[in-house]
């Protein structure tokens, strides 16, 4: 016994020898730096992944043959409709093409991959003078912005132009990304969802947000990017990445090279008051009241449990998101640790004269601009996602299009009604209803100055305790006879334009005004704040030196960081490393010192989401999807299909078989 214990010492003090130190470095560098530690083609490797206008993911190309490597999110809905609709096993099975004319289009899907980044600043900032007022100012450089974007993209479609503020518009830099719009489907690992446990949004994150997707790019045979084509050969990418089998334990350095999603760290206190308690309790509250909606209508539907996955995935991941950053605020007393900071900078004004006059009053505009958004901010979050969420705005829109009509419209009695059966057919009453009984609560929850007036005069006296009772009684004994679920009764009240006065089209079109009422009234505040807080960090830069780092803002970005030794996943496939990337970067590279990849940045949400406002070494740690994992998983299934040959050359998975 006292042999086995002294080698267990002796394998334990070898183990902690042999470990390499964590390396922390803060902050995100961006690619235009040209500091990148490997080869500075290599960037060209990652891609955006855009799903019609949205960027969803990222990832990289693993093959000269344009194979992609993202995460399995990034195939979801494609696999939800079809699952629901042709082969309900199909997550359980996985998919695999045996060939490349088997791979599967993805219909809305492109990859976006730079191929520039341009410091901009002195162009967009030319007609600015010291006596240009905010509001001129702001002006400038948004008409500043249009023009350039609109000179570089010309008549091109094969290419997207972006033009993104740093260091809170002190700096602007142009990107442009080549798109490719022909992706197709090659791979996706067996999971463990099927009808009966798809309705369970936590299950669905625990299973989706640490796996892995293979695509592919396609461009024309004279390598021009177009839709798709039966006949469009796979897109040679000028760079792409071996996966490393090594353990990340054993690399030296790790770089994280990506994406990173927007960071918050060179806000104000008050800018961070705001976003925790006029901004995020109102989106949390929302998500969680759809996200019950969406749960419990699949517990009743097989087809729907399986074909929601993709939107019930995304929104538990919002919501897990934005509980974690809000109790990470107030674990953290970020609030307080911000404050000091502000402080310090006053401190630092005003023990030196010499310095603008505009550094020490900057405090004034940014206060002013959060009491102007503070005004209206409560309710038009709520509103808003409200009028995102709920499918009732749908039953209403022919009628407000009707009411408006004029002598030549084509809107006629029969169409609105036809579309409103249409829209009736699509949703499930008593769900939008139970849902529009919750967000009833936070409208009546807001300041009062705020709650809109129909719900304001419905509920003024009622008591806390009663609020939801009362509620509850309103919708289910008037709201619940209205003419939007009955088309007869619309019928007979369409001609005098009598459904005005129904209380359900009245209490829609009450929150719809809100809506309006105060997104006009919020957007004033960025007149105040964009100037003022680019005064901030104009000081700050000044006062740090030159050492300051800029906000992640999705742009290609890169940080040197180690392995995690002090974080370690139940999940034997994951590892975390120090790199100092948000918090939130999914399909991000993890490049070991060779400049191979050795982990995919998965999508999982943990405490690290306080990286979105301060640094902190405890907290900087990326969950990632070990190479090794991939090589594995890959050699067992797809050992005999022509992938399995392209990956031996691409990605050296002869040494894993």
């Amino acid at each position: 016994m006292r042999l086995l214990i002294l080698i267990a010492s002796i394998c334990l003090f070898l183990a902690n020898c042999s470990r390499v130190p964590e390396t922390y470095n803060e902050g995100i560098i961006p690619i235009y730096q040209n500091e990148f530690p490997h080869d500075q083609g290599s960037y060209t490797a990652l891609a955006k992944v855009y799903k019609g206008n949205s960027h969803t993911n990222n990832g990289f190309f693993i093959s000269e043959e344009g194979l992609f490597l993202t995460n399995y999110s990034t195939a979801l809905e494609y696999l939800s409709t079809k699952s629901s609709t042709e082969n309900e096993a199909l997550f359980e099975e996985g998919f695999t093409a045996d060939s490349k004319s088997t791979e599967i289009p993805m219909e809305g899907i492109a990859l976006l991959i730079e191929i520039e980044q341009i410091d901009v600043t002195d162009q967009i900032q030319k007609n600015i003078t010291e006596l240009s007022s905010n509001t001129e100012i702001y002006a400038s450089i948004r008409d500043e912005k249009t023009r350039l974007i609109n000179e570089k993209r010309g008549n091109r479609t094969d290419i997207l132009v972006e033009i993104k503020d740093s260091f809170s518009g002190n700096r602007q830099i142009m990107t442009v990304y080549t798109i490719i719009r022909d992706v197709r489907l090659v791979h996706v690992p067996p999971i463990s969802i099927n009808a009966s446990i798809a309705s369970d949004s936590e299950h669905l994150i625990s299973t989706i947000e640490n796996e892995f997707a293979l695509l592919r790019a396609y461009s024309a045979q004279d390598g021009s990017l177009i839709g798709y084509r039966n006949d469009n050969v796979p897109y040679q990418p000028t760079y792409h990445f071996e996966l490393s089998e090594k353990s990340p334990e054993s690399t030296e350095s790790l770089t994280a090279l990506g994406f990173p999603n927007a960071t918050y760290r060179l806000e104000t206190a008050r800018a961070i008051q705001f976003y925790n308690r006029n901004v995020n309790p109102y989106i949390v509250s929302s998500l969680e009241i759809y996200l019950e909606k969406e749960d419990s209508l699949s517990e009743l539907n097989t087809n729907r449990s399986l074909a929601s996955v993709a939107n019930r995935y995304s929104v538990a991941q919002n919501l897990k998101f934005y509980n974690q950053a809000q109790s990470q605020i107030e674990e953290n007393d970020l609030l307080q640790i911000i404050n000091t900071q502000d402080q310090a900078y006053m401190d630092w004004v005003n023990a030196d004269t010499s310095l603008p006059t505009s550094y020490q009053a900057v405090f004034t505009y940014i206060n002013q601009a959060y009491d102007i958004a503070q005004q209206t901010g409560d309710l038009l979050y709520i509103t808003r996602y409200f009028s995102n969420f709920s499918l009732l705005d749908n039953l209403i829109i022919g009628y407000q299009q009707f009411l408006t009509r004029t002598e030549n419209s084509r809107i006629t009695e029969s169409a609105v009604l036809q579309n409103h059966q249409q829209v009736l057919d699509q949703i499930d009453v008593n769900a939008e209803l139970e849902m529009l009984k919750k967000f009833l609560v936070q409208m009546k929850n807001l300041p009062e100055d705020q709650q809109p007036l129909i719900i304001f005069d419905l509920f003024n006296d009622a008591e806390s305790d009663q609020l939801s009772t009362l509620i509850d009684e309103y919708v289910d004994n008037v709201l619940s006879s209205s003419f939007l679920f009955n088309i007869e009764k619309a019928s007979s009240l369409i001609r005098n334009y009598q459904f005005v006065s129904d209380p359900l089209y009245m209490l829609l079109e009450e929150i719809t005004f809100s809506n309006e009422t105060a997104q006009q009234n919020f957007i004033r505040h960025y007149a105040y704040l964009f100037p003022a807080q680019q005064i901030f960090i104009k000081a700050q830069m000044e006062r740090s030196g030159g050492t300051l780092k800029p906000d992640a803002n999705t742009t290609l970005s890169y940080n040197v960081g180690s392995f995690n030794g002090n974080k370690r996943s139940r999940n034997k496939n994951l590892f975390y490393s120090t790199n100092d990337f948000s918090g939130k970067a999914p399909g991000a590279a993890i490049l070991d010192s060779e400049g191979k990849v050795i982990g995919l940045v998965t999508e999982e949400i943990s405490e690290s989401v306080i990286g979105h406002y301060i640094y902190s070494q405890e907290a900087s740690y990326l969950p990632t999807l070990k190479s090794s994992y991939i090589i594995q998983k890959l050699s067992e299934t797809v050992q005999n299909s022509s992938l399995s040959s392209e990956l031996e050359l691409g990605v050296d998975l002869v040494s894993s078989q």
